[in-house]
C-alpha cells in the first residue's frame, strides 16, 4: 500500500478551510466515507496515511470546490510549500540554517528526479552576502 506524510495531509486540509472555510471543509468530509472523515478529522503531522484516503480527499475537493479555485489540488500542493518552507528565517542565526534548508532543497530536487544535480550556496547573509541565494540545474 502506497502511504503519504501527515504534513501533505494536514497541509492540504489546511488550504481548504484557509480558503473556502470551515463550512466548505465540513461539506468535503461530507461527501466522504464515515471512516474517512474519521482518519481526516485526527491526522498527526508524524503519521503515515494510506495515498487512496488523500486522494479521495483531492478528488472531493475538487468535485465540491474545483469550481471556485481552478487548479485546486495544484494549489494545495503549492500551499504545502508555503506552510513548510516560506517565512523560514533566523534572526541571528548561523550559516547552518542556511545549509540545512539547502540539504533540504537539493534532497527534495533529487526525490522529484532531478539528474546530475548542480547546486550552490554561494551568497549567504550569514557570511557577509545581501541575501541569501540558492542555484541549481540538474539533467534530465
Amino acid at each position: 500500500m502506497a502511504r503519504v506524510k501527515g504534513t501533505a495531509v494536514q497541509s492540504s486540509l489546511r488550504h481548504v478551510r484557509e480558503s473556502f472555510g470551515d463550512e466548505a471543509l465540513a461539506d468535503v468530509f461530507g461527501g466522504l466515507a464515515e471512516d474517512d472523515r474519521r482518519q481526516l478529522e485526527g491526522v498527526l503531522a508524524s503519521s503515515w496515511y494510506d495515498v487512496a484516503l488523500f486522494l479521495r480527499f483531492m478528488l472531493e475537493s475538487e468535485r465540491r470546490l474545483g469550481a471556485r479555485e481552478p487548479g485546486l489540488v495544484r494549489n494545495m500542493g503549492r500551499a504545502s510549500c508555503d506552510y513548510g518552507v516560506k517565512g523560514i528565517g533566523f534572526e541571528g542565526g548561523a550559516p547552518q540554517f542556511c545549509e540545512r534548508i539547502f540539504g533540504w532543497m537539493q534532497r527534495t530536487l533529487e526525490l522529484a528526479g532531478a539528474n546530475n544535480l548542480r547546486s550552490k550556496h554561494d551568497l549567504c547573509v550569514h557570511r557577509g552576502g545581501s541575501a541569501c541565494r540558492f542555484e541549481g540545474d540538474w539533467d534530465s
